[in-house]
């Protein structure tokens, strides 16, 4: 296996942890993490912490050239202004992708995507930047998932699904196909979406309302 070059994750969270160990098993080398506070649990044993995320700069001047930097972190706004300050810094910023996941040849990823352990993307699906596609979760042919939002373990995207920017997509949730899902709208857990859904919403139930 080709040797990755060195991973920077920028989070300490839970969410880092399960990145941190889908990197790992790819074949990623962990450089350490940067958060605005240390964790008392770090997302790997032993992970070094470079510090807050203000410091970001020196953390990757002081780095091996081309490092590259992954926002390891749940919350959609910081994922997005985390992901925009380390491109301003030049830095790679690649998907991470667990070998459990199946990735479509056809399909199309944006910068800083995280695709979990078991994941599905299925044929000419489109997946924007910094979005994260948890354990489980299925995004089905042509769909389409905006930026910076997040498909929780085990949703499903049925196919030809649109669902816009900044969402969450909640565990174990289905929509069904050709669905338009707008912008920074919550499906909760467990929900089935029989209809397309207005810009801001927030849907739940069987269907979902």
């Amino acid at each position: 296996m080709t040797e990755q070059p060195l991973l920077l994750l920028l989070g300490g969270g839970g969410h880092a942890a399960v990145v941190a160990e889908s990197a790992s098993a790819a074949g990623w080398q962990i450089a350490g993490y940067v958060d605005d506070q240390q964790c008392d649990t770090p997302p790997i044993e032993g992970l070094t912490y470079f510090g807050k995320i203000d410091a970001l700069a020196s953390v990757v001047g002081s780095l091996s050239a081309g490092i590259t930097v992954h926002a390891a972190i749940g919350d959609g706004a910081l994922r997005r202004t985390w992901l925009k300050k380390a491109a301003g810094l030049g830095c790679d910023l690649p998907a991470v992708i667990h070998p459990t996941a199946t990735v479509s040849t056809s399909a199309i990823l944006g910068k800083g995507v995280f695709v979990g352990p078991h994941a599905v993307i299925n044929a000419r699906a489109a997946i924007g930047d910094g979005v994260i596609l948890n354990t489980n979760s299925v995004v089905e042919h042509d769909c389409a998932v905006a930026s910076f939002s997040h498909i929780a373990p085990g949703a499903v995207l049925g196919g030809g699904v649109r669902v816009g920017e900044d969402c969450l997509i909640g565990l174990g949730a289905r929509v069904l196909p050709q669905i338009r899902i707008g912008r920074n709208v919550t499906v909760g857990a467990g929900s089935v979406v029989t209809e397309d859904i207005s810009d801001g919403a927030t849907v739940s139930g069987v269907p979902a309302k």
